[in-house]
């Protein structure tokens, strides 16, 4: 739904159909997502926007009528947990999908029971190669592999000159899987890595890394771990006199990221999955920014990503039919092929279960902004 377009339509219209919609049976969504743990912030950022482009929508009639409701439960970046709310939303709160999971080892742990529901998860926040392939029925990434993300990060590394770069990785789903990439692009360059070093997942306990990778002194050092640790890492590094460029994932991209880097965010590199959303180019960025400006949201590529998420997720109720079952939702999210959310072209049928291969580089400015 285009919020530029709506925003000239009729007024006693638009308030008579928002009244219809908000008296007819709702289209629930479901999301199981970390909202109490060190997740947290950035899920608020997605989950904000999402939210914030739903209420929108609702305002506008909803689809065909029906307003739509994103039921959220905290699993506080625990799979199990996350299992256990699929669950809970799936029977007691008939949802027609799942969006917006955050964290690799999360999604992954939803894969047997999206395939025994028989109920779709859009937009999960996480990367592995098991979440792309072979394309999952039931699982519709928007981004690409992590693995890819990482691989790209050291490429252009090493076409800078950069001769001895580290990887340090969170040791769980994301980490494991996401750093093969690193390493071939390590291999691909004929470079060895400087040092290889694990993080503990969940809250950041990176003192033990911190160690090897001064003791390696490398030129970069790329970081596959959450925000926060990512964060801590560039901290204690920094402290330690440790100047080495800095490399994160686009999964650390939020603003609780740049904050809790503070002082240290300058000159770390973030790759991006999602269109720039700090510019009115391309069209889904500048509809972002008119949505965070009206909902008061965070301009982040986290709430942007929540934002893409909700309109993708709008268009399969709405090519789902009037009265849509999660079949149906399957059937929408699949047939959508080239699917243009403003200049971010989204493709289910013919990339199979990845959405998206769009990537590009950033860097945190001494002010705290991402730049191109």
């Amino acid at each position: 739904m285009d919020l530029l377009r709506l925003r000239g339509a009729a007024i006693a219209f638009l308030a008579a159909a928002a009244t219809c919609a908000l008296a007819a049976e709702p289209l629930l969504i479901g999301q199981t997502a970390d909202f109490s743990g060190p997740q947290a912030a950035p899920v608020k950022e997605t989950t904000d926007a999402a939210r914030a482009y739903f209420d929108w929508v609702n305002k506008q009639g909803g689809v065909k009528g029906r307003p739509i409701v994103l039921e959220s439960l905290d699993d506080g970046f625990d799979p199990k947990r996350t299992v256990a709310n699929a669950t809970k939303l799936a029977t007691e709160r008939p949802v027609l999908a799942l969006m917006l999971s955050r964290g690799t080892a999360n999604a992954e742990a939803l894969i047997p029971f999206t395939r025994e529901r028989k109920i779709a998860v859009l937009a999960p926040v996480g990367g592995s190669q098991l979440m792309h392939t072979p394309p999952d029925h039931f699982l519709f990434n928007i981004r690409p592999m992590h693995r890819l993300e990482a691989e790209r990060a050291v490429a252009q590394l090493a076409s800078q000159g950069l001769q001895k770069i580290a990887v340090a990785y969170v040791d769980d789903a994301l980490g494991n899987d996401a750093h093969k990439g690193a390493l071939a692009g390590l291999k691909a360059a004929n470079l060895e890595p400087a040092a290889l070093v694990t993080i503990p997942r969940g809250e950041p306990k990176v003192e033990e890394a911190v160690e090897k990778l001064a003791a390696a002194k490398p030129d970069a050092i790329v970081g596959i771990c959450i925000a926060k640790s990512c964060a801590a890492l560039v901290k204690q590094l920094r402290t330690k006199g440790v100047y080495a460029q800095f490399v994160s994932l686009s999964n650390t991209s939020s603003g609780a990221y740049v904050k809790d880097l503070g002082a240290a965010a300058r000159g770390v590199i973030v790759t991006q999955v999602y269109p720039y959303p700090f510019s009115d180019t391309p069209l889904a960025s500048k509809e972002f920014r008119l949505l965070a400006a009206e909902y008061k949201l965070a301009q982040s590529y986290s709430a942007m990503e929540g934002f893409l998420a909700a309109k993708i997720m709008t268009e399969a109720l709405r090519r789902a039919g009037p009265n849509p079952n999660r079949e149906a939702v399957i059937k929408a999210l699949s047939g959508l092929s080239k699917y243009d959310t403003g200049g971010f072209i989204v493709d289910f049928a013919g990339h199979g279960r990845t959405g998206s291969d769009y990537m590009e580089m950033t860097m945190i400015s001494k002010d705290g902004k991402f730049i191109r």
